[in-house]
């Protein structure tokens, strides 16, 4: 099974919500990504769009297997240029904080042991 979150509120409720379960390796998975606008590789890079993908297992204690959470969002647009803004980036920066605070706040059991999950940067494959 596979729960598409839209916002990152939407993703830590469903893993606070979560109660008949655990986090596969109690890790949550990040990826950052960043896309050229305008400009190119070899000149300068004016803008970049920057987005974030975050995903978790869900493993339930009884049959029904596993559930892949995921949430992909675009952050916004950084402004590279003189007296640009980084927007996009500060904002993804704030939705890991948002992740970060969630795993210093709650626990889940995994291979007997029941402790905080950690951030993985990386993204998990079904």
């Amino acid at each position: 099974m596979r729960i598409e979150c839209h916002s990152v509120v939407g993703f830590l409720n469903n893993l606070k919500n979560f109660e008949d379960g655990t986090i596969f390796r109690n890790r949550i998975y990040v990826e950052k990504t960043e896309i050229i606008e305008s400009g190119n590789q070899r000149t300068a890079v004016y803008k970049k769009d920057i987005m974030l993908y975050i995903s978790a297992l869900m493993v339930f204690n009884d049959d029904r297997g596993e559930a892949l959470l995921e949430c992909g969002l675009f952050c916004g647009i950084d402004d590279l240029t003189s007296g640009g803004e980084l927007e996009g980036s500060s904002k993804r920066e704030n939705y890991i904080q948002a992740v970060d605070d969630f795993c210093s706040e709650c626990t889940f059991e995994w291979d007997g042991k029941v402790s905080h999950p950690k951030i993985c940067e990386g993204v998990l494959r079904p």
